[in-house]
Order: structure tokens, then C-alpha cells, then sequence
């Protein structure tokens, strides 16, 4: 989880835990949510609700949640794009994990298209760079756990 960074847009959050906040919202909290299991989808879902139609428009129920999860969980790097009051973000997410295949966190890059306007071709190469340190986080991780 991000607690400072500061860019062209200042981020500050200061979340102590997986389950505060939005985790709807954020690419890295749809990363984390699309390695849990059925059960504690399930279970989640029952303690905080589903997402608000304006955070995930394509998510009306639990199995709509629970299959637009899986086809994250299938994407190497995330390509996000969501509105919230009126405002249009975008970003690039990819989880950590461990050696056994067990999400432990989520990196993102965030392309804000309010502050700044990227091609298909720069998108392509974030998402090749955030695949790459990603990668070598994995193995670190994987290092350390092993």
C-alpha cells in the first residue's frame, strides 16, 4: 500500500489494512481482490458490500464480481480505467506474490487523464516495465520466502 508519493499529483493514504478504504477503487485493491478464493470473496463481499455502481458500473451482483475478478487475475498487468465524480482515472496494476502463487500486495502506476494524456504506445511500455520490476520483486520475494 502507497503512503506517500509525490509527482505531478500528490497521493497521501494512509490505509493500515487490506479491508479500509475503497478497495474497489484502486487497481492494486481489484489485483488483490481477484486472488482470493470463492469463500473469502464470499465472505468479504458479506462484511463490505459490493462496489457502488459509480466506482465498477459492470458489477450489479456477487457473480458479477466474482467474474470480472477472474479475468483480472488472468492479466499479467492490469490496464484500468475508472471514473469517480466526474473524474477519469487510469493505471497499470500487477500483484506480488509469493512462491506458491499467494498475492502478498500490488504495484500500480497511475496515469492520471487529467494531468496527462498517454498513447497506446506508452501504455505498452509501462505495462512492459511494470511487468519486469514486478518480476523482480516476485523472485525476491520468493527468495526470502523459500
Amino acid at each position: 500500500i502507497v503512503h506517500y508519493v509525490e509527482g505531478e499529483r500528490v497521493l497521501e493514504e494512509t490505509r493500515t489494512n487490506l479491508y479500509e478504504g475503497n478497495i474497489y477503487a484502486s487497481g492494486t485493491g481489484r489485483v488483490m481482490l481477484s486472488f482470493f478464493s470463492r469463500y473469502m470473496l464470499k465472505l468479504f463481499v458479506d462484511e463490505n458490500g459490493l462496489p457502488e455502481q459509480r466506482i465498477w458500473p459492470q458489477v450489479k451482483s456477487f457473480e458479477d464480481l466474482w467474474r470480472e475478478l477472474k479475468i483480472i487475475r488472468r492479466q499479467p498487468v492490469l490496464y484500468y480505467s475508472m471514473s469517480d465524480a466526474g473524474l477519469i482515472d487510469s493505471g497499470l496494476a500487477a500483484p506480488l506474490l509469493e512462491g506458491n502463487g499467494k498475492c502478498v500486495g500490488a504495484v500500480a502506476i497511475s496515469l492520471p487523464k487529467i494531468t496527462s494524456q498517454r498513447t497506446q504506445e506508452e501504455i505498452d511500455a509501462l505495462r512492459v516495465l511494470l511487468k519486469r520490476a514486478v518480476n523482480g520483486i516476485n523472485k525476491r520475494i520468493a527468495d526470502k520466502m523459500g
